[in-house]
């Protein structure tokens, strides 16, 4: 998967955003604090992010005998 670039709010999530910068070779921008107009589909784009580790991570953690 190719981005162009990463628009986001500033949530927790991207605390490391360098490091997603140069994993996903792209640029990642910031919306203005205060500015909910700016994030329409950010807080979309950041639950399906957040859901996706969630499930890498019951992946990984649970047992493979279901």
């Amino acid at each position: 998967m190719k981005f162009g670039h990463w628009d986001t709010d500033n949530g927790l999530e991207f605390a490391k955003y360098m490091n997603i910068a140069n994993l996903l070779k792209t640029k990642i921008f910031f919306t203005a604090p205060y500015s909910s107009w700016q994030k329409g589909g950010i807080e979309n784009a950041n639950k399906l992010i957040r859901y996706i580790y969630l499930i890498k991570y019951i992946l990984k953690t649970c047992p493979s005998t279901i």
